[in-house]
């Protein structure tokens, strides 16, 4: 493997922010708690707000889903010029990475349905949150990806 090919692999899945907000997790469920824990107290959500809200980042995941054909095979008369792009593999890592995170945050956020809590705890506020911001940041950089792909296939609509 290329060193070029490693930081590209390094900086699409490893430091990226969906494991900044993996981290974040894990810090605000144990290091912040006690902070955390003083404002969620005094938070209350119903049982089926909090069975609504675990499942927002399977709805990104689902989206992200929806997207694959769109970004990595394209309808478009051009699309062998994407599918033939050096750097096609790159693309491909992106999404399946960010998939793959988004397939996370679904479950941490699933963790708290299947607890079936009646009430917000420190883990429940953190395992809700904050997997909805990273799917919902993952999926933005999706349509990102989506949205380029577009403008590189669209350069070549008139050659």
């Amino acid at each position: 493997m290329s060193n070029s090919r490693g930081k590209v692999i390094l900086f699409s899945v490893v430091i990226c922010p969906e494991m900044a907000i993996l981290l974040l997790i894990l810090l605000c469920s144990t290091v912040f708690a006690p902070f955390i824990s003083g404002i969620v107290s005094k938070l209350v959500l119903p049982p089926d707000k909090l069975k609504f809200l675990s499942f927002l980042p399977g709805g990104a995941f689902i989206l992200t889903l929806k997207d694959l054909k769109t970004i990595l095979q394209p309808a478009h008369r051009n699309r062998d010029v994407l599918l033939l792009w050096p750097d096609y593999w790159a693309l491909k890592l992106a999404y399946f990475g960010g998939l793959a995170y988004q397939g996370l945050f679904s479950l941490i956020a699933l963790s708290v349905w299947l607890s079936r809590a009646q009430t917000l705890t420190v883990w429940g506020a953190v395992a809700l949150v904050l997997p909805i911001l990273g799917a919902v940041l993952s999926y933005y950089t999706i349509l990102l990806a989506k949205v380029k792909v577009q403008e590189e296939l669209a350069k070549y609509t008139g050659s």
